[in-house]
């Protein structure tokens, strides 16, 4: 069963009522409460206004509603809601109230400043209405700026507070609930601003309180507060997170159940960003102030490739300069570019370079097989006569002859002819190694043999008892 809110939304639709997203308004008049507002907020601005404001006021027509209430009956014949008239009566006595107050305090005011980080800025008085399931309740306080950026940060960001919680910037996570479709004629950012459009304005205020963008900061929160590079960037700035925590949310009041309470949104679509701050006690200070520092730090974040103003153009000849993202500008070149410049067509253009005759010539022989420059080379003949000496290091390595050495007739090792047993397999040498040579100093070799094995410790020949 639809609820009663359901059901009157249909009414109000059938009847062309004003709502909170569609009010009635009128240009260049406003009413003693809504000045008051209006001159707060030249009073922000000061000598940044170009030219006059631009002002809607909310206007109640007590006429029209006195001819709705009459034609109810009907129209709730037309919709076959009879059965609910009692209860669709009642509430449209409280929503003939509740709007009355909010077209009373409504305000719209754009103002077109110089030296600040938008072209245009607009004051919106943001009645909020409660709805409950059997009445509606208004909050006539909440104030709130919007702006629009010429480019496109990366991701639509929110900016809201938890009970107990530190404030923080959230990625809207999946697409935002918007009440509101973007132009077929999409005007490049610069030349026509979306917030022209009134149903945009109500909308994008609108959106704060859903709750799949409430959801998006309390998932944030509870995902650590980092990963998305541009809440990250904003949240490191404390100039900016000071401002922002002056604007009030709806954390502290009595009333307040919900998982977050955000007041600001960050709106990326179609090459722009539009910006919205409202505080819910009603300071334009705060909110202008923390809507003017976020428009400024914006101009750090990521931003979507393409969105990017364009930089000088680069030196006749010298590489292109290529943006992604809002990132550290990183330098790339065409084949062409790369071939043009003799620092990447050449890598070693600093070092000596020779002709293979030079090479030749050269008297450290680099490319004659040594080691390099400055270092020793040999013939073959030279490293022959040094092995025979032992080398240039004057070593006095002991020599082998050849000729009295003989082989352990079991594992075949090279013995000296004075040992009487092998040092390998311990077998027993034959005597006449013994007999032909008396136990002597051992005569050195010429060089050693085949076995490269280092002279093991060698049981001593004895003499004969």
């Amino acid at each position: 069963m639809e609820s009663v809110q359901r059901l009157f939304t249909k009414v109000i639709k059938k009847m062309n009522l004003p709502t909170p997203v569609e009010p009635t308004r009128k240009e260049d008049a406003v009413d003693p409460k809504q000045q008051k507002d209006l001159q707060i907020f030249k009073d922000l601005l000061i000598s940044n206004i170009v030219g006059e404001l631009k002002i809607w006021g909310g206007r109640y027509d007590e006429e029209q509603f006195k001819q709705a209430k009459l034609k109810l009956p009907e129209v709730l014949k037309e919709l076959q809601l009879e059965s609910k008239e009692k209860e669709i009566k009642s509430y449209f006595d409280n929503y003939i109230k509740v709007m009355k107050k909010f077209l009373e305090v409504y305000l719209t005011a754009r103002a077109e400043v110089k030296t600040m980080p938008f072209k245009n800025v607009y004051l919106v008085r943001v009645p909020k209405i409660d709805e409950t399931e059997k009445s509606l309740e208004i909050n006539d306080k909440p104030v709130g700026f919007i702006a629009e950026l010429p480019y496109q940060i990366e991701r639509t960001c929110a900016y809201g507070e938890m009970k107990e919680k530190k404030p923080l910037f959230a990625p809207i996570i999946g697409n935002i609930d918007m009440n509101w479709n973007p132009p077929s004629d999409k005007a490049p950012a610069g030349e026509k601003e979306y917030i022209t459009d009134f149903t945009l304005q109500a909308s994008i205020f609108e959106a704060m309180d859903k709750q799949t963008t409430i959801n998006s900061v309390w998932r944030y929160e509870n995902y650590g507060r980092k990963g998305e590079p541009v809440c990250d960037k904003l949240m490191d700035n404390q100039d900016l997170m000071v401002a922002m925590e002056r604007v009030k949310t709806e954390v502290q009041s009595k009333e307040f159940k919900a998982n977050a309470s955000v007041c600001a949104l960050m709106y990326a679509i179609d090459g722009r960003t539009i910006v919205a701050v409202v505080d819910f006690e009603g300071v334009q200070k705060n909110a202008f102030e923390a809507l003017f520092k976020l428009c400024a730090y914006l101009e750090d974040v990521p931003r979507v490739a393409g969105t990017t103003p364009a930089a000088a153009g680069p030196a006749a000849g010298g590489p292109g300069m290529m943006s992604a993202g809002g990132q550290t500008n990183l330098p790339t070149w065409t084949e062409e570019e790369l071939a043009a410049q003799p620092q990447f067509s050449n890598p070693a253009s600093n070092l000596p370079m020779w002709t293979e005759e030079e090479l030749e010539n050269r008297a450290d022989k680099y490319t004659g097989g040594g080691g390099g420059p400055n270092l020793p080379v040999w013939t073959e003949e030279e490293l022959a006569d040094l092995s025979k000496s032992g080398g240039a290091q004057g070593i006095n390595l002991p020599e082998w002859q050849e000729e009295d050495l003989t082989a352990c007739p079991k594992c075949g090792y090279t013995c000296m002819p004075d040992w009487d047993e092998c040092p390998i397999c311990s077998a027993k040498l034959t005597p006449k190694a013994a007999a032909e040579k008396p136990a002597a100093a051992a005569k050195p070799a010429a060089k050693p043999t085949a076995k490269p094995a280092a002279k093991p410790a060698a049981k001593p020949a004895e003499g004969p008892q």
